[in-house]
């Protein structure tokens, strides 16, 4: 269901901004790199860099995990999040469901693990919720990318509207295999 829903959004998504991807590769066509040579003297220095990169990213990955779980534990202390999934039972969507949906929405293993206690024989409405939240990702790790990103010229908006979508598809694929 995630592979196809992948494949999906690309083929929605192949020609999103097909003009502007033209002008870039022209500008890089034009400023072309020269390839240093890697002797032994900057081999330490290229290895001890990228080292000292991954784990300054593993460092920043792990600090929006624990920055989303102290939200989720802050809004679930208050009864923010309470108050706020009993308000979608108008819609005879359960509290537990929309709580699982919440929480997913901000982390996905929170809302994930959530989703999975709403019902134990594993009803179709916490299979959907997982796999639209496996689909969508979730609000930490949407700004842990865009942490990765924003250093370049690239746009955050294609990657949120294409993990949106393929969570929805994800979902609604469910709901026709099962």
């Amino acid at each position: 269901m995630h592979l196809l829903s992948s494949i999906l959004v690309g083929i929605i998504f192949k020609n999103w901004k097909k003009n502007e991807d033209k002008l870039i590769q022209r500008l890089t066509s034009k400023n072309k790199y020269q390839n240093e040579l890697i002797t032994v003297s900057n081999f330490g220095e290229i290895l001890g860099n990228s080292i000292k990169n991954s784990i300054q990213s593993i460092l920043t990955i792990g600090g929006y995990i624990i920055l989303f779980s102290i939200i989720i534990s802050t809004l679930e202390t208050t009864n923010i999040l309470n108050i706020f999934s009993s308000l979608f039972t108008i819609f005879n969507i359960p509290p537990e469901a929309t709580k699982s949906i919440l929480n997913g929405l901000l982390e996905i293993t929170n809302g994930i693990n959530q989703a999975s206690i709403i019902y134990p024989d594993f009803s179709i409405l916490s299979i959907m919720i997982t796999s639209f939240l496996l689909g969508f990702g979730g609000l930490s790790i949407l700004l842990q990318i865009f942490s990765i990103i924003s250093k370049e010229n690239i746009s955050i908006k294609p990657y949120f509207y294409g993990k949106l979508l393929q969570g929805l598809f994800s979902c609604f694929f469910i709901l026709f295999i099962i």
